[in-house]
């Protein structure tokens, strides 16, 4: 595979694959697979939405937040 790219993506490449200790193929790979990952992430408000889902089943009222805080930090002691 050939790829065209301006000076400056060219020399972040170059950095990236000297960063990492690998060819400038496995740098690009490497990039593609962060972005892929990264671009899969649910967006705020689904995250959201999710947490709020779970405090709804949960029946979470702030009381038994508190108490469950408690009960998490009394365990780390």
């Amino acid at each position: 595979m050939t790829l065209d790219l301006d000076p400056k993506t060219s020399q972040l490449l170059v950095r990236l694959a000297n960063l990492w200790r690998v060819s400038k193929e496995e740098a690009v790979r490497r990039a593609l697979e962060q972005a892929g990952v990264a671009s899969s992430k649910p967006d705020l408000a689904t995250r959201l939405a999710a947490l709020s889902e779970l405090r709804l089943r949960l029946n979470l009222t702030p009381a038994k937040a508190e108490e469950w805080q408690q009960a998490v930090r009394n365990a780390r002691r």
